[in-house]
């Protein structure tokens, strides 16, 4: 008699993102955008480790400032169905402004840690394809840098990220 095939588990997951949080300060401090791509390593059924690039726009009047940090996240899966997979995400960041400060030095504008948490969706497209939405929350610690940004007027801030998950 014929055993049943086993389902392959995929074990990585390469997500492309897009996000935003609040502005602040009546709008004088735009949305801030960001960008990125990251890499997941399930490291059993429920838990994974996420790590990546991860580009963000600072905007407000007269100032355009960029940052390039990496995220380092652990996520558990909650809920794993057919269509859709639903997670839990906690974890931190290490931002760098690379430009648009008068002196983007680590002394002037020094590394950037952040905190996050948050909940995800994935809706699964095919067995290798998902979207996914994830609401969550940022807080921003304050550092040496003499510039104000959204993240020292609102260091604690709501934020989504949106984009595709590739599972391989």
């Amino acid at each position: 008699m014929a055993q049943p095939k086993a389902v392959k588990k995929h074990r990585w997951a390469m997500k492309v993102q897009v996000g935003t949080a609040l502005p602040a300060d009546n709008g004088t401090y735009k949305m801030p955008v960001s960008a990125g791509v990251t890499v997941e390593r399930k490291l059993n059924e429920s838990l994974g480790i996420e790590t990546g690039l991860l580009y963000s726009n600072l905007r407000s009047a007269g100032q355009h400032l960029h940052y390039l940090g990496i995220p380092v996240k652990v996520n558990v899966t909650l809920v794993d169905t057919k269509k859709f997979d639903l997670y839990a995400t906690v974890g931190g960041i290490a931002d760098k402004c690379i430009a648009g400060a008068p002196d983007n030095s680590f002394k002037e504008e020094p590394i950037q840690l952040a905190v996050t948490a948050g909940i995800g969706i994935n809706y699964k497209i095919n067995d290798r394809l998902a979207v996914f939405a994830e609401p969550g929350v940022s807080h921003h610690f304050k550092t040496d840098s003499k510039l104000a940004t959204v993240r020292t007027k609102r260091p604690t801030n709501f934020n989504l990220l949106c984009g595709l998950r590739m599972t391989y």
